[in-house]
């Protein structure tokens, strides 16, 4: 089997994101293809970028689509040095640089919906899925991360509760978007490996949606409604019961309102 030749060094704070670049028409999953050159020693900050997936998915299995050529279906390659307890922020702080990222090209204010997706005006305009693996030869975990961002997408080809750049502020040079989140990606890798992540903390808390609403958050036959109170220093989700007893949730799917009865 084929082997990369790794690169004498491919840590986070040396590393960059979209360097090296695959560009690729058609592919079943990102995730999968970042996940195989992983496997085969791939440098971190390795990207693939798709113009369509056939395949993508999101948290829990859902399926991630667009039309080709409308929106960045990437993933990319990282190798932290954090331990693997540590690494659950990942996915909320790259949700706070895509955020970010939609702003800089004029869209927004954007809200980080827990535990990964991106809201502009209550709508969803992006989603990020974060997975950890070993790979051979390599000391530290491999984080494949992928997100989908919807661009150049007209109302008509989205769900009634999405949006996308174009819909918020008109159609974007997508390479300069990409070029864009590539380089805030790079540093908010930079700042989390070197354990600085404090002040993106502190912007992300500020973005946190539903902040002081009643929720519903479902992670398989576990349901529990409160209000959402704020993010714990794990990323799990802080959330205050009816009965006043603080919750924290690491995994689910959170609704506004509280559990229907009956």
């Amino acid at each position: 089997m084929c082997q990369w030749r790794r690169h004498p060094t491919t840590s986070v704070t040396e590393a960059i994101v979209g360097r090296p670049l695959i560009r690729i028409r058609e592919t079943t999953s990102t995730m999968e293809l970042a996940g195989e050159l992983a496997q085969l020693g791939a440098a971190a900050g390795t990207a693939v970028l798709a113009g369509h997936q056939t395949s993508g998915r999101g948290r829990t299995g859902h399926a991630w689509t667009a039309p080709p050529g409308s929106s960045i279906l990437m993933s990319f390659i990282a190798y932290p040095t954090r331990p693997r307890a540590e690494l659950g922020m990942l996915s909320l702080l790259f949700g706070l640089t895509v955020a970010e990222t939609v702003e800089t090209c004029g869209v927004g204010p954007a809200a980080i919906k827990w535990p990964n997706d991106v809201l502009v005006d209550g709508r969803k305009i992006a989603g990020i899925l974060v997975a950890t693996r070993e790979s051979p030869g390599v000391k530290n975990l491999s984080v494949i991360a992928g997100i989908g961002l919807n661009v150049n997408i007209e109302a008509s080809d989205l769900p009634e509760l999405a949006t996308s750049m174009t819909i918020e502020s008109g159609p974007q040079t997508m390479d300069a978007v990409f070029l864009e989140l590539c380089d805030r990606l790079t540093t908010t890798l930079r700042q989390f490996d070197r354990g600085s992540e404090y002040e993106l903390r502190d912007r992300l808390d500020s973005r946190l949606a539903y902040r002081g609403e009643c929720v519903t958050v479902e992670d398989g036959p576990r349901i529990v409604s409160g209000r959402i109170q704020g993010l714990a220093g794990n990323g799990a989700l802080i959330l205050v019961s009816a009965t006043g007893e603080e919750v924290h949730i690491v995994a689910g799917d959170v609704t506004r309102g509280p559990r229907p009865i009956g």
